[in-house]
C-alpha cells in the first residue's frame, strides 16, 4: 500500500482520536492531521509529522472486524458493538457472515470508525489489533 493510500484510509479515523503503535515507545500515540508528539529523551520532546508517523513500523491501533460481536473497550466503557448497530445490519450479521462494509449506513459506519474497527480491511501486518495490544507494550 502506498503512503497516499494509507493516509486516505487513516484520515477517516482522525476525528476519532486514532492511536498509533510506535515500537520505539512504551505508550500509544494519538495521531492528528499533523502528526504526534514523541518524547525522545527525558528532556527532549519532538514532533513526528504524519509522513514520518506512517513510515517504518508505526501502525494504527484498531480492532479486527471480528470484534463486532465481541466485547471491546472504548473510552473506558466495555460493550459489544453489534448491540448498537442498526437493526438491518444486526439482522445480516445474525443470519450470515459479516456484511460488506457497503451495506452499512452512515451512522453505523461512523460508529465503527469511532470504535476503531478495521472497516477498511487492512491486512494483519498493516495494523495492531487493539484486543492484543497489551502483549506488545
Amino acid at each position: 500500500m502506498t503512503k497516499e493510500e494509507q493516509l486516505k484510509i487513516l484520515s477517516a479515523y482522525l476525528p476519532y482520536k486514532l492511536k498509533i503503535y510506535d515500537p520505539n515507545s512504551p505508550v500509544e500515540r494519538e495521531l492528528t492531521h499533523m502528526g504526534y508528539w514523541h518524547r525522545s529523551s527525558e528532556d527532549d520532546v519532538v514532533f513526528i509529522s504524519i509522513d514520518e508517523a506512517l513510515e517504518g513500523e508505526n501502525k494504527p491501533i484498531l480492532y479486527d472486524m471480528s470484534y463486532l460481536t465481541k466485547e471491546i473497550e472504548h473510552e473506558g466503557e466495555k460493550f459489544v458493538p453489534f448491540n448498537f448497530l442498526s437493526s438491518k445490519i444486526r439482522h445480516e450479521i445474525e443470519f450470515s457472515t459479516l456484511p460488506d462494509i457497503g451495506d452499512f449506513n452512515i451512522k453505523d459506519y461512523e460508529l465503527l470508525l469511532k470504535w476503531k474497527l478495521n472497516v477498511f480491511n487492512l491486512s494483519e501486518d498493516e495494523f495492531i489489533n487493539k484486543a492484543t495490544l497489551t502483549n506488545k507494550l
